[in-house]
């Protein structure tokens, strides 16, 4: 399943262990790195928790590979969806 909005909280409590690692693109301790390369060859250089689609306040780029929630609604829709169960 994949949640498009304005970003997520990579480590919220509730959902940070059922997020998707792209991990051919993590850097060597499995987290987001400063990449150069695009290793799977899906035109995303280090994608490896996704891609942040929007660009940032004051910047002309087309997004970059940490897709942070800055408004918080994000990780609130990800949080009723795939929040973790029964605790």
């Amino acid at each position: 399943m994949a949640v498009v909005d304005m970003g997520v909280d990579l480590d919220h409590p509730e959902i940070k262990n059922r997020l998707f690692k792209n991990t051919i693109e993590c850097d060597e301790k499995g987290e987001i790195g400063d990449s150069e390369e695009d290793k799977d060859k899906n035109g995303l250089k280090g994608d490896c928790m996704g891609w942040n689609f929007m660009p940032r306040s004051g910047d002309t780029s087309v997004g970059d590979n940490r897709p942070y929630d800055d408004l918080g609604h994000g990780t609130h829709l990800a949080g009723l969806i795939a929040a973790s169960s029964n605790n």
